[in-house]
């Protein structure tokens, strides 16, 4: 029913959102980034003013071409076996109001589509929808490439979360008490099992009367 972070969360993956970031919201992300987190911001859109009022970087102008390749501004990327082949609309980077931001990803015209932002012991990764991590995408291993790189400054063991909140928005269901048998049956591991062994019971008596006749 809120927004909230784990404190063991290493990893935040925050994809296109239907619901924008409050400015508290946003604060408390940067917080945490500060204290030493890792941010994967993918397709940020224009009307997250919260999270661009933060980190300062948003979408920019459309790619001027539906493919095309990107080549490497720095090397992070040792193992990146090509220059990755993008294609699919979308808005490249906007850095102009961005401190300490370093390109990663860029086209020959100088379109950003991957940035890196140290943010004191955290750091940002700012994508474009050209990277957002689809199972089509990462079939390509230049693609895949970039994924060890998100998770560089994760420690061993370490959680990892996906913003499905701002995503999908709140869970009406989540912090509810229960207050009903029916609560109980339907919302609770446990009642899921018992509500799972009458069914067996149930079809188990079926087939037994099938098998032996009236």
């Amino acid at each position: 029913v809120a927004f909230t972070i784990p404190q063991d969360c290493a990893v935040i993956f925050v994809f296109p959102n239907q619901h924008a970031y409050t400015p508290e919201e946003a604060i408390t992300l940067h917080r945490w980034v500060e204290a030493g987190g890792t941010l994967v911001l993918i397709g940020i859109a224009a009307f997250d003013e919260a999270l661009v009022a933060q980190f300062h970087v948003g979408p920019g102008e459309s790619l001027t071409e539906f493919l095309g390749n990107v080549e490497q501004q720095q090397p992070l990327f040792p193992d990146l076996p090509t220059p990755i082949r993008i294609g699919g609309e979308g808005a490249a980077l906007d850095l102009t109001e961005a401190a300490a931001v370093i390109p990663m990803l860029a086209t020959d015209e100088g379109e950003v589509t991957l940035a890196l932002q140290q943010i004191a012991a955290g750091v940002v990764w700012h994508a474009t929808l050209h990277h957002n991590l689809t199972n089509e995408q990462l079939r390509d291993p230049a693609q895949a490439t970039v994924v060890p790189a998100f998770l560089r400054h994760a420690p061993t063991g370490s959680r990892l979360l996906i913003d499905t909140y701002h995503l999908f928005g709140p869970d009406p269901t989540a912090g509810n008490q229960i207050q009903s048998l029916q609560d109980w049956l339907y919302r609770t591991p446990l009642g899921w099992a018992v509500l799972f062994g009458l069914a067996t019971t149930l079809l188990f008596w079926l087939l037994q009367g099938q098998r032996l006749g009236p």
